[in-house]
C-alpha cells in the first residue's frame, strides 16, 4: 500500500538548489549577484554561484567541464537542481542543460545571448565559443527541453545585448519593463523575481 504520509515527507524534504552562472568579467561582479541572491535564501532557495572566469586563456570546453563537475558535486534525490545564467552565463546554462537535460530541472537565462548578433560585441573568447556551442546545441533541442528554459530581456533596450538575440524559439520569453543590462539583471532577481520563481515551481 501506498504511504501518502511518506510521499509528503520525500517531498517536503526536496529542496530547491539553484546554479547561478554570472557572466563576463565575473572576478568582479560576483559580488554584486552573491548579495542579490539573498533575496532567493529568504524564499527557500539555495543558491550556489559557479564563476567561469571567463577572461582566464583556458579553454571554454575546459570551463565547461568544471562547471559539469560543480553540478555532478550538487547531484542528490533531495535536491531538484535549476540553472540561472546571467548575462554571458545564459548560454553556458543552455549548455549545461543540454548535456545534463535529465538532472536539470529549468533554465533561466537573463539577458544573456542565445545566438550572434552584429551589434553584440564579445571580448571573451571563452564567451563566444560558449555562443557558438549553444547555437549548435539549441538547434537539435526538443520542444519540451525548450519549454524548460525561459529568457528575459529588457523591453525598452539593453545596451550590451540586443534583445533580439535573447529569446529562443519554444522557450518562456518574457521583456521585463525596464531598461539597460545590469539594472534589468537587478530587476529580475530582485523586484520582478516571481516571474522566476512561478516558472521553476510550474
Amino acid at each position: 500500500m501506498i504511504n501518502l504520509n511518506n510521499i509528503v515527507r520525500s517531498i517536503m524534504a526536496r529542496q530547491s538548489v539553484l546554479l547561478v552562472i554570472p557572466g563576463t568579467h565575473d572576478d568582479k561582479y560576483t559580488k554584486y549577484i552573491k548579495f542579490l541572491m539573498l533575496w532567493w535564501r529568504l524564499q527557500g532557495y539555495v543558491s550556489i554561484i559557479h564563476q567561469i572566469h571567463w577572461e582566464n586563456p583556458e579553454s571554454f570546453a575546459s570551463k565547461l567541464k568544471k562547471l559539469s563537475k560543480r553540478l555532478m558535486d550538487l547531484k542528490s534525490p533531495s535536491n531538484t537542481i535549476s540553472v540561472i545564467g546571467i548575462s554571458a552565463g545564459g548560454s553556458a546554462a543552455v549548455n549545461l542543460l543540454c548535456l545534463y537535460p535529465q538532472l536539470i530541472y529549468k533554465v533561466i537565462d537573463i539577458c544573456g545571448p542565445l545566438r550572434f548578433n552584429q551589434d553584440m560585441e564579445i571580448s571573451s573568447t571563452s564567451a563566444r565559443a560558449s555562443l557558438r556551442l549553444c547555437e549548435k546545441n539549441v538547434s537539435a533541442l526538443s520542444k519540451s527541453i525548450r519549454s524548460r528554459i525561459m529568457t528575459i530581456s529588457a523591453k525598452f533596450g539593453d545596451q550590451v545585448v540586443p534583445a533580439i538575440s535573447v529569446p529562443l524559439k519554444g522557450a518562456v520569453n518574457i521583456s521585463f519593463p525596464s531598461r539597460g543590462h545590469k539594472l534589468t539583471i537587478a530587476l529580475a532577481l530582485t523586484f520582478f523575481s516571481n516571474a522566476l520563481s512561478e516558472f521553476l515551481n510550474s
